[in-house]
């Protein structure tokens, strides 16, 4: 509850509003607790972080101990629209392309579309500073 409630007094409550008909950190974060419940199959034991924009995520613990990430978007985003992101996601998880985890397909959280995934923290990588041979920054035509 008290990362909603930071969130909702830097940010606003328009998305709060939309997807939740609330802008009470406590509603909101009940909500998360209970979809977590019945689709992930445990409850919120923590919450790390709570961030809002085109929609609502929760960066939680699990009192299973698993770590993710739980995305609430509007109704607007179709469900055939975020099931063809999730199957792109799964498809660069499972190569080895450093992205979270997906969790089941996205459903239903009160009136916006949920969908959970691996928390995957930034691996620390360096920014190149200059390009190297071959680099997608190069012209192939050599212009």
């Amino acid at each position: 509850g008290r990362s909603v409630a930071r969130s909702l007094a830097d940010v606003g409550s328009h998305v709060e509003r939309h997807v939740f008909d609330s802008v009470e950190p406590e509603v909101i974060a009940d909500a998360f607790d209970q979809w977590s419940r019945a689709e992930l199959g445990s409850a919120v034991a923590n919450g790390r972080w709570y961030r809002v924009s085109v929609g609502s995520v929760a960066s939680v613990v699990l009192a299973d101990g698993r770590d993710v990430v739980i995305k609430v978007l509007p109704q607007r985003y179709s469900t055939r629209y975020l099931v063809a992101a999730r199957r792109v996601q799964t498809h660069v998880w499972a190569r080895g392309f450093p992205a979270p985890m997906p969790i089941g397909m996205p459903v239903p959280l009160r009136a916006g579309v949920a969908a959970a995934e691996t928390v995957l923290d930034d691996p620390g990588w360096e920014v190149p500073t200059a390009p190297s041979r071959g680099c997608l920054t190069e012209h192939p035509f050599g212009v």
